[in-house]
């Protein structure tokens, strides 16, 4: 940030002060009493809207006068009204601003009791533009989800959906993606599994605050505004999902989740998580984000472009062969929804699959796969491609599983024919653990996509009786489940309900569903998983948890403008992670050589930048998204190659007129610049560059210094290395089948081990080439001058 900020913490009677630069907080620590026993009082405590009462702390001190070897500062202090010991821990971070801290209870030595969460009350210093007011906004993933905008006033009514929103039930995706329910006064109380993270600001303040959890163990964060004798306050709270209270036996002590806590600058909320990340990064959690599986990996899956589960072996397969073939970054085959004997009339949906397979008695549609699962996994296998399948975790009331055990299940979504798992029993979690065995042990798949997974750990519509676990630690023990089943090289992806780039998952999984499903195309979808998209982009997390755009390829229900767009989003938002429809039988649509091109090197994950774009300001979807680099390539800063790939998008329907400059690309404009046209190949100046686009149209390109003799505009083959001398460029080719290169200049010879190749040569404006030459495999070519 452009000011160092110095930030001090000290005790108070009630919680504790933090200091901040020219900001200070006072936190009051109160905790959340819930059911019976209540812990003695002596005057009438303040109730808890959602039952129980408050208690607050008191007698705060400083039992460390510094930081100890640990970087660890304990703050202690009594509850009121009982026996518990409070104690605060607050870590400092070397080189990371910005402040770590967690609450403890230490319960008392003679009775159990139940909490229902721990709770701050948070006050700016008076005057403060970031107290609650008129003006003060909040930034946080629900609005976009919910709201259909970035910012929300704090004091705004956030109890109705916005005009249009949709609570109804989409056939297609077989889910709610909002309910009337989800729209609460509390921020983060969805079951979206938002990125847990609350930015709070003003339009006339240069700082934001920045509030997240560290760590995700027990329990969850959630955000509100409370009026107060002393006036407005934020209300933090932590508490346990789907259970409203937990049990502490005499003695035993909650250990709250590690928080964050900062001063950042607003700068228009342009990735203003970086430092909460790096200290998230310094708790020993594993994230396998893009260096994982599907950072540099494709899947094809068999629901989307049409398909749904009109799908078997032999089209499969044949699809399977295409990929191997052509999409030499593709590598896994995942089987979606529809691979049971499907009995509409008795079963009601497709989508209630799930799980129920692994019951004795089921199995997988002999008429789809005759031989059996085993031997289309070996199938796939052999093909050098890695079969993955998808499970929905729940079971339909018509399948063996819930009619012979109705009690193993919680009654949410029986209106839809289903009903979800109650992990709090033994015996279903020994039968979850023995399905997965079952899937990826014995069946042979190696990745999982699970779906329709999260709603008895995050949808509070969902309540089990007070115990010893929380909601958030059932999740933790299936997604650890699942993760020591697979391979270590295998995936876990996460679909419905879909997450908002919740970095704390990412310890057991790869990849996320953030967008609605794409189906067989509708384009309020492309549009709505865009905004989406902006806000999980700009946490730039994508280095822990791969975000996922869902399918790219022909989908029926998009005009061809439609379709440009939708694979020009996936590959500059770099959440190009799966591939759909029967390639094979598309193979001469005019999306296929693109398609390839957009997939030979993918950078899921990677970081993306908005131009001219402030989060701040207006509700739009942002128009202009770049990468800082090129898209066909991993070498990062090698003057041969595009210093940017930008696309432009019209997510309106009337058209609209667009001027790029090199400065807003982060570009030097002291500089002459040569941008192409990835679909129409056509090389212009990036001077003065204006174009117009109708209504739902966009373009895509990348940007090379114009003096760069031997560069490379684009390729549809991933290039491993490049080095250009005075008459002489040096290229490195992944295996890609037919390659097609744009140079800066026309080579008078194209040689691969000296010795001359058979290429054809175009060229194109601006003295640019295009060299079109059918590879033989992994290659270095020489393109001399």
């Amino acid at each position: 940030m452009d000011q160092e900020i110095v930030y001090r913490v000290r005790p108070l009677p009630e919680g504790f002060l933090v200091e901040a630069g020219p900001e200070s907080l006072r936190l009051e620590c109160l905790t959340w009493f819930q059911g019976w026993p209540f812990p003695p009082v002596r005057s009438k405590p303040a109730s808890h809207p959602r039952g129980g009462f408050l208690r607050p702390a008191a007698g705060f001190q400083e039992l460390d006068a510094d930081f100890n070897t640990e970087g660890i500062r304990n703050l202690a202090g009594r509850q009121r009204f009982g026996n518990e010991l409070e104690e605060v821990q607050v870590i400092h971070f070397n080189g990371i601003p910005g402040l770590a801290w967690r609450r403890v209870i230490r319960g008392a030595p003679d009775r159990r009791v139940h909490i229902g969460g721990l709770v701050e009350r948070v006050r700016p210093a008076e005057g403060s533009r970031l107290a609650p007011g008129p003006e003060t906004f909040c930034f946080h993933a629900e609005n976009a989800r919910l709201y259909n905008r970035y910012c929300l006033g704090v004091l705004e009514d956030r109890t109705r959906p916005p005009a249009g929103a949709s609570t109804a039930y989409d056939s297609q995706a077989g889910t709610f993606w909002a309910q009337q329910r989800h729209y609460r006064a509390e921020v983060g109380r969805s079951p979206f599994q938002p990125f847990p993270a609350m930015i709070y600001g003003h339009p006339e303040s240069d700082l934001v605050l920045l509030e997240a959890s560290l760590t995700q163990a027990r329990l969850y964060r959630y955000y509100e505004c409370g009026r107060t004798e002393a006036g407005d306050a934020y209300l933090w709270t932590q508490a346990p999902k789907t259970v409203n209270a937990l049990v502490l036996e005499a003695g035993e002590s909650l250990a709250g989740e590690w928080n964050y806590l900062a001063l950042e600058d607003k700068n228009g909320l342009k990735h203003p998580f970086d430092d909460y990340l790096r200290a998230l990064e310094n708790f020993p959690a594993r994230f396998r984000g893009r260096d994982g599986r599907h950072g540099r990996q494709v899947i094809w899956g068999s629901y989307n472009c049409g398909i749904w589960i009109d799908f078997d072996q032999e089209r499969i397969l044949k699809t399977a062969d295409y990929i191997k073939e052509n999409l030499p970054r593709c590598e896994w085959i995942q089987i979606d929804a529809g691979y049971d004997a499907w009995d509409e009339v008795r079963l009601g949906s497709v989508n209630n699959v799930g799980i129920g397979m692994a019951y004795p008695g089921e199995a997988a549609d002999p008429k789809k796969f005759p031989e059996g699962m085993p031997a289309f996994t070996a199938a796939i296998k052999k093909r050098g491609l890695r079969p993955a399948l998808w499970v929905g975790f729940y079971a339909g009331t018509g399948r063996r599983l819930y009619q012979e055990h109705p009690d193993w299940f919680l009654p949410y979504g029986i209106e839809l024919g289903v009903a979800i798992l109650d992990l709090s029993r033994p015996e279903v979690r020994d039968f979850v653990k023995s399905a997965f065995r079952l899937f990826i042990k014995e069946w042979g798949f190696e990745g999982i996509k699970l779906d329709f997974w999260s709603y008895l750990f995050e949808e509070e519509a969902l309540i089990l009786p007070a115990g010893r676990m929380s909601g958030t630690e059932y999740r933790n023990w299936l997604l650890q489940t699942i993760r020591e089943l697979l391979p270590e090289d295998g995936y876990l992806q996460l679909g419905c309900d879909i997450a908002m780039a919740n970095p704390h998952l990412a310890a057991w999984a790869d990849n996320y569903r953030y967008g609605r499903d794409i189906g067989s195309g509708q384009w309020e979808t492309v549009r709505t998983n865009a905004r989406w998209a902006a806000f999980c982009l700009n946490t730039r997390s994508g280095h822990l948890f791969v975000p996922n755009s869902d399918a790219v390829g022909v989908l029926p229900g998009l005009s061809d403008t439609e379709l440009r767009t939708h694979l020009n989003f996936c590959l500059v938002s770099r959440t190009l992670v799966e591939i759909g429809g029967w390639l094979h039988q598309d193979r001469e649509h005019f999306l296929m050589p693109f398609l390839q091109k957009a997939a030979c090197c993918p950078g899921n994950g990677d970081p993306v930048h908005f131009a001219g774009f402030d989060f701040t300001a207006g509700d739009e979807i942002p128009a202009v998204w770049y990468l800082k680099g090129p898209h066909f390539s991993r070498l990062a800063g090698n003057r041969c190659l595009p210093q940017r790939t930008f696309g432009v998008f019209n997510w309106e329907e009337s058209p609209r007129n667009f001027e790029i400059s090199a400065g807003s690309l982060g570009l030097p404009e002291d500089r002459e610049y040569l941008v192409k046209d990835f679909w129409s190949g056509r090389v212009t100046a990036l001077e003065k560059f204006r174009l117009e686009l109708a209504g739902h149209a966009s373009a895509l390109f990348g940007v090379l210094e114009a003096d760069e003799a031997g560069g490379i505009l684009d390729s549809n083959a991933e290039i491993t290395a490049a080095a250009a001398g005075a008459d002489r460029l040096t290229v490195s080719l992944a295996a890609a089948g037919r390659v097609e290169l744009t140079l800066r200049r026309r080579p008078a010879r194209v040689l691969e081990n000296g010795r001359p190749i058979e290429a054809r040569i175009t060229e194109l404006e601006k003295g640019a080439a295009s060299i079109l030459f059918k590879e033989r495999g992994a290659i270095t070519v020489d393109f001399e001058f």
